[in-house]
């Protein structure tokens, strides 16, 4: 067939490739503007590794001891990779976190395709690139050392994405398997993947013939047996190297409490700039999110509706991960104040609870049924508007929180000694100024970090 002939291949509208682009265009360009290389706080306890490695002394066990609750055992593998290729030049991690964020959206839009049955909707495709790529998680985005909540996000993501895409048995679990295993060793949140998807690797597995839609148990088998060792391996050993222990409240207070940190956790994502909308509003935004999903997978499964079911399952399972890592992080952190839920570093995993709504309503078509013909658009400009505002009170702290980082880099390489920095408030970004200094002092030896040549 001559060349004219051929079938021109489909193109995306330019509306859609614009919601999907413009969102990462702007946090790259926020990136290269105010990133800073610049150790922060955690991210100085890489520097006895960069030493071990410098001497040859250096251990891979070292990697496996516990960082506060957590195991980083993936994420420390990763930064001390892209260290010895850049001289530990911080920035590399800002930049494979971006990477990372990439990816999630990726694979995200493809569930987010294969749920609607036809072409997206830009509003839909604007938000889920808007919520990934939103500045209001601004502490994670300069932040190197939170590569491991994007690990943990894009293992979620990746493990649900295969459970709902991969057809062929043994790869299906082998290769989901394998992401939930990363999810794990990336952060203590990534041990929830295993029980959380289990349904979707009961029910979900996808099929050309809808009536060959017979629950896995083999494949549940696998999976709970991988999951189980994975959770012994990690925990064989485990001690926390910090203790949040309970607060002295009463029993009732503790219950309010821990349930008002779980709904500013999630309700972060969309109003972060308010602490009262977040709390009073998001209550109400997240209980009625919680009861339609719940409400949908219960009629879902007493109709036996297997379609439905399978088409759920991959944004249900986003979803309760996000609540599930909410329950957790208030059990561990609820004695630094209900306050705290609104980090920004929480902001990345909450996202996945609303991203999976979402995702649930395009499957389930419910808006084309039950709702008038204008809710949607209108409903789509009230969370976009929403997002706009939070991703501007995003920008605001992450200008601000730059700034203050490049002047203290700045006065740190006119130190010349350990003494000099005496009058530099190394505070800002360590606990201990005397531990900070000792750490610069051995990058400095090391022509490492700031300092390299």
């Amino acid at each position: 067939m001559a060349d004219s002939d051929a079938m021109p291949r489909p193109s995306l509208p330019r509306p859609l490739v614009a919601a999907i682009a413009l969102p990462p265009l702007v946090l790259a360009a926020l990136l290269a503007a105010w990133g800073v290389d610049l150790p922060y706080w955690d991210q100085f306890a890489l520097v006895p590794h960069l030493a071990q490695q410098a001497s040859g002394d250096f251990q891979l066990g070292n990697l496996w001891l516990p960082h506060n609750e957590h195991r980083l055992f993936v994420p420390q593998a990763i930064m001390l990779t892209l260290a010895s290729w850049s001289d530990w030049n911080v920035l590399w991690e800002l930049w494979f976190q971006y990477g990372l964020a990439v990816a999630t959206l990726v694979l995200l839009l493809s569930l987010l395709r294969d749920a609607s049955g036809k072409a997206v909707s830009c509003s839909a495709v604007l938000i889920f690139s808007l919520m990934v790529f939103s500045p209001v998680q601004w502490r994670n985005w300069i932040w190197g050392w939170q590569i491991q909540i994007f690990l943990v996000v894009l293992s979620t993501v990746a493990t649900v994405w295969l459970l709902a895409r991969v057809q062929t048995s043994w790869l299906r679990v082998a290769t989901a398997a394998t992401a939930a295993t990363v999810g794990s060793l990336s952060f203590a949140n990534g041990l929830l993947i295993w029980p959380l998807a289990l349904p979707l690797v009961v029910f979900g597995r996808p099929s050309k013939s809808f009536g060959d839609r017979r629950p896995d148990w083999a494949q549940a088998g696998i999976w709970l047996v991988t999951g189980a060792a994975v959770w012994a391996f990690y925990l064989h050993g485990f001690v926390p190297s910090v203790d949040h222990g309970p607060t002295d409240e009463g029993l009732w207070r503790q219950f309010l409490h821990f349930g008002a940190y779980v709904v500013l956790y999630l309700a972060a994502p969309g109003l972060r700039f308010h602490d009262q909308a977040a709390l009073w509003i998001g209550f109400v935004l997240v209980a009625a999110a919680m009861s339609a999903m719940v409400w949908a997978g219960l009629q879902a499964a007493l109709r036996r509706d297997a379609e439905a079911v399978r088409k759920g399952l991959p944004w249900w399972s986003l979803s309760a991960f996000a609540v599930a890592s909410a329950a957790i992080t208030a059990l561990g952190r609820l004695d630094l104040g209900i306050g705290q839920a609104l980090s920004s570093r929480y902001v990345t995993i909450g996202n996945l609870f609303w991203l999976g709504l979402i995702g649930w309503l395009v499957s389930s078509r419910l808006p084309a049924r039950r709702a008038p013909s204008r809710a949607m658009p209108i409903s789509g400009f009230v969370v976009v508007g929403l997002l706009l505002i939070n991703a501007a009170h995003g920008v605001y702290h992450f200008q601000r929180d730059s700034q203050a980082r490049s002047d203290l880099r700045r006065q740190i390489l006119d130190a010349e000694s350990v003494e000099d920095m005496g009058s530099v408030p190394l505070q800002l970004i360590h606990p201990s100024p005397e531990e900070a200094a000792s750490h610069l002092t051995t990058l400095r030896q090391l022509e490492l970090g700031p300092y390299r040549r």
